[in-house]
């Protein structure tokens, strides 16, 4: 069981996305598709009650839609999915599992080139680091989270409910694989608790080749008709009592309490359509001036970003051999993705002239605060003002928090290596009796992972998006935000900024497998300063450390 609180004041996050064509659209939780909004998609065609949709007592729809995610990331989904048999089949999409059925290949079996299709169960390969999660329950818990939270302010309010929120989740998410999370909409105002049962055995059972699953290429995604055999077919795996298990060769199809039927009779004109996943979050709700701000700043740096990593990974993909073929296909397809979708939102934004209508509304709302002294005195004649200076302020915590993201775990892959490191360096300055049989056991767990990594690591690929990710945040994060280790690369940039990089990597131990393998082995006689001091190293480890010392107390200042 894991126990997992978070409070977050301005995202709705939506567990299952339900949009009705032709009626009024928007993002609900499967616990609120009753009363006038299920009435609502009555009329428009819905034959689903609402227990049938969502019902802790129950099989319903809810227990049958599934998200994809990395293994540990239960609570960061990359993907939606389905049950569609009572022994565990999942259909999902196979741009979102073509990265583990490369990880999978080999010169022999090219999941991704060739495809795969299993006739017999024992030919279902096993499919590491995914996840599926299956939606067990959805609570409101404002009542709980908030007790004896009315006189309490600042750090003191956000202690106590953190603390609630641990006893809720550890109360509720009983069982074994069971995560829980508690999440915080309209502001702080209600409090939803959501529980899932996870999966770490999953294995591939079809899959198309590559030319079919992604036919059209990256031009026809995000649009439609669409012509490609974009789907993927899973087992999902369980022990013998049917409980989430780590992968064995003796575990057993998982049998769901529900799975959805596939129709062959097709649809016809004007057929009421429902759509359930996991979309993450809307902005349905944000303020002009703070979605001005997500998509002319955030989404376009996303789009910047995606756009450097397309046009390198498709010129890469180009003059490849073919043993790198599935490798350069999937990394410019998801950068193509990414990118399609960002240029997307930014377009529409434009287009739809959303953040003018988004502003005459607040105009509207201002005008009927302020027409009443009962409203004014309740919600205050500066709102809005209010908001939008707080928005400000948040500007720059979303915009480096981003960074972090797009520069230290999607940029240059040897960051996030480096930081898996980090425990054996921390390891070595205690004083412990045990320390070093500590050390050789975490040793023991870098090994493989070290083996793993150094496959399908090409360091002249990892030195250009090193330059290019780092220019970018050199020239777009405010430098309170450079770690040490970045501030020695600021003074080679922008001349000298490739010749110091290639430099770093050439020099570090982190440049291959070999080296690596072999200071793991010197580490109980001669410790970790051969990596702790080395400058790719503490490049890498520096931006984690601007995270949590700079970035997360910078959070708390905002939030207060």
């Amino acid at each position: 069981m894991k126990l997992t609180t978070i409070i977050s004041a301005f995202y709705l996050l939506c567990l299952l996305c339900i949009q009705p064509v032709h009626a009024d659209g928007g993002f609900w939780l499967p616990t609120q598709i009753q009363g006038k909004v299920h009435q609502a998609m009555k009329k428009q065609g819905l034959r689903l009650s609402e227990k049938d949709i969502y019902d802790i007592n129950q099989s319903c729809l809810s227990n049958a839609i599934l998200s994809l995610s990395y293994d540990n990331s239960t609570f960061s989904p990359s993907a939606s999915a389905s049950f569609i048999s009572g022994e565990g089949l999942v259909l999902t999409n196979f741009h979102c599992v073509a990265r583990y059925l490369e990880h999978i290949s080999d010169a022999n079996h090219d999941y991704v080139k060739h495809g795969c299709w299993a006739t017999q169960r024992s030919e279902e390969t096993y499919l590491p680091n995914l996840q599926v999660n299956q939606l067990i329950t959805i609570k409101d818990v404002t009542t709980e989270i908030t007790q004896d939270t009315g006189n309490l302010t600042d750090q003191a309010l956000t202690q106590k409910i953190n603390e609630n929120g641990n006893k809720i989740v550890k109360s509720q998410a009983k069982g074994r694989g069971v995560e829980g999370k508690i999440y915080s909409l309209f502001g702080g105002r209600q409090y939803i608790l959501a529980v899932f049962r996870c999966f770490k055995d999953v294995r591939i059972v079809a899959a198309p080749p590559i030319s079919i699953g992604k036919f059209g290429g990256d031009t026809d995604n995000w649009q439609w008709p669409r012509y490609s055999a974009d789907f993927a077919i899973l087992r999902v795996y369980a022990n013998d009592k049917n409980q989430p298990a780590a992968y064995n060769k003796q575990n057993r199809p998982y049998q769901p309490d529900a799975h959805l039927s596939i129709s062959t009779k097709g649809v016809k004109p004007d057929d009421f359509v429902m759509v359930a996943g996991y979309p993450a979050q809307t902005r349905q709700y944000v303020p002009s001036f703070a979605l001005e701000k997500i998509v002319f700043k955030d989404t376009q740096a996303e789009a910047d970003i995606a756009k450097i990593k397309l046009d390198f990974y498709t010129q890469r993909k180009e003059t490849a051999a073919d043993s790198l073929y599935s490798y350069y296909n999937i990394k410019a397809g998801s950068a193509a993705n990414v990118y399609l979708k960002s240029i997307g939102e930014i377009s529409g934004v434009k287009e739809s002239g959303i953040i003018a209508r988004k502003q005459q509304e607040e105009q509207a709302m201002t005008e009927w605060i302020l027409s009443d002294d009962t409203r004014t005195q309740r919600y205050g004649a500066t709102l809005l003002d209010d908001m939008k200076a707080n928005y400000e302020r948040l500007t720059q915590l979303n915009f480096t928090d981003q960074m972090f993201r797009e520069v230290a775990l999607y940029g240059a892959n040897v960051i996030p290596f480096a930081g898996k490191f980090e425990k054996l360096v921390q390891m070595e300055q205690r004083k412990s009796k045990n320390v070093k049989t500590a050390m050789k056991g975490e040793i023991r767990k870098l090994k493989p992972l070290t083996v793993a990594f150094y496959r399908d690591f090409r360091p002249e690929d990892d030195k250009y998006i090193m330059k290019k990710m780092l220019a970018y945040y050199l020239d777009h994060v405010d430098s309170i935000f450079y770690s040490t280790a970045l501030k020695k690369v600021e003074k080679h940039y922008p001349q000298h900024l490739s010749a110091y990089i290639d430099s770093l990597y050439d020099h570090s131990p982190l440049r291959n497998q070999e080296s690596m393998l072999a200071l793991l082995d010197s580490v109980p006689t001669q410790g970790t300063a051969a990596l702790s001091q080395d400058g790719l190293y503490q490049l890498s480890l520096g931006f984690y450390l601007v995270y949590v010392e700079k970035n997360k107390p910078f959070e708390t200042s905002v939030s207060e």
